[in-house]
This record gives structure tokens, C-alpha cells and sequence, in this order.
């Protein structure tokens, strides 16, 4: 084999990497781009009485999802606003979470006795909209900043969205309450 000079190793060892490494991340960044510029409709539910209500999300950044959840004319098609990343005009409600890339993480709305529709993630209740009065009865547009400000005051170390001190922040601040509204109703 032949003597390779030594600008050509150099050329191999580190000038090539460190393309390929430039080359990914603008691709990532592209990527991330498109992503981020509509949302995805995640499902939708109509009611006894021809409502329909749909649920979108879209990523702000690599590790936050945010949904939104629209009342819809059932002969309309969704509008412009409504497909836009990061607008909220027009929403019932919307809401953060913050997620790890490798964590399963699920959205979904309920529709409850035709007068309460429910956003849920992650097994627990998160939104309360009260159908028949047009407003958000339980509802954080951002509980992870509302836990790290509880956390912060109550002396809890990791304000991580996915420890159970999370959980049980999210349980006793969202869900129960939600939980004992739907439970109390006798409408």
C-alpha cells in the first residue's frame, strides 16, 4: 500500500466528519422547519346534537407538544388559523406538555353526557370545556410551568414532566377536580 500524505488524513479523520456533521444538522433543521409550520389533526368528535370538536397538535421545538381543540361547523372545513402552527385563535382551549423524545405520549378529547368535552394525555384529565355554558371550567395552558413554580414552593428537586412528582401534581391540580365536576354533575 502506499505512503498517504498527511493532508490527506487529515481530510479523512476530520474535514469529512465534520461535513457529514454539518450536512445533519441542517437537515434536522429543516426537517424541524416543515414540522413545525402546520398542525396535525389528532381526531375529532361530533355530539348527539351535531356538534363536531377536533383536536390538532404541533411541535414548538424538539420537546414540546402543544394541542388545541376547536368546535367546528360540521358543514365547514377546517380554517386556516386552525392548520397553523402555533395560532391559537379560535381555540376552545390549548395546552403544553412536555415530552422526551422516547416517551409514548397520546392526546385525546371526550366527549362526557354531551355536555362536558375532555382533553386527556397520558391517562389523566388536563381540560375541562363545559359545552353547554361555552367555557373552560378546569384548564392550564401550560402545567409544566405551573408544577415547577408548585415544585419550587413546596421543596421538589426535579421539575422533569416525566417523574411522579409530575404525576401526582397533575392528578390532584387537574384531574381530580375534573374527575369530581363529571362525577357531580346531575344535569
Amino acid at each position: 500500500m502506499k505512503d498517504i500524505h498527511p493532508v490527506t488524513w487529515m481530510y479523512v479523520i476530520f474535514i469529512v466528519p465534520l461535513a457529514v456533521a454539518i450536512i445533519g444538522y441542517m437537515a434536522m433543521q429543516a426537517y424541524l422547519s416543515i414540522r413545525n409550520k402546520k398542525k396535525k389533526h389528532v381526531m375529532s368528535l361530533v355530539t348527539s346534537g351535531g356538534e363536531r370538536y377536533s383536536l390538532y397538535c404541533d411541535f414548538s421545538g424538539n420537546t414540546v407538544l402543544a394541542w388545541y381543540a376547536y368546535r367546528l361547523d360540521p358543514e365547514k372545513k377546517e380554517t386556516a388559523d386552525m392548520l397553523e402552527a402555533h395560532n391559537i385563535i379560535g381555540t376552545l382551549f390549548w395546552s403544553l406538555s412536555m415530552i422526551e423524545p422516547e416517551a409514548g405520549w397520546e392526546g385525546k378529547l371526550e366527549i362526557i353526557r354531551d355536555r362536558y368535552l375532555v382533553f386527556s394525555r397520558d391517562d389523566l384529565y388536563h381540560s375541562l370545556f363545559d359545552i353547554k355554558e361555552n367555557r373552560a371550567l378546569v384548564h392550564k395552558a401550560d402545567p409544566h410551568e405551573d408544577f415547577q413554580r408548585w415544585a419550587e414552593e413546596h421543596g421538589v428537586e426535579s421539575t422533569d414532566p416525566t417523574n411522579e412528582s409530575y404525576r401526582r401534581w397533575a392528578e390532584e391540580t387537574l384531574h381530580r377536580p375534573i374527575a369530581v365536576k363529571i362525577d357531580d354533575d346531575t344535569d
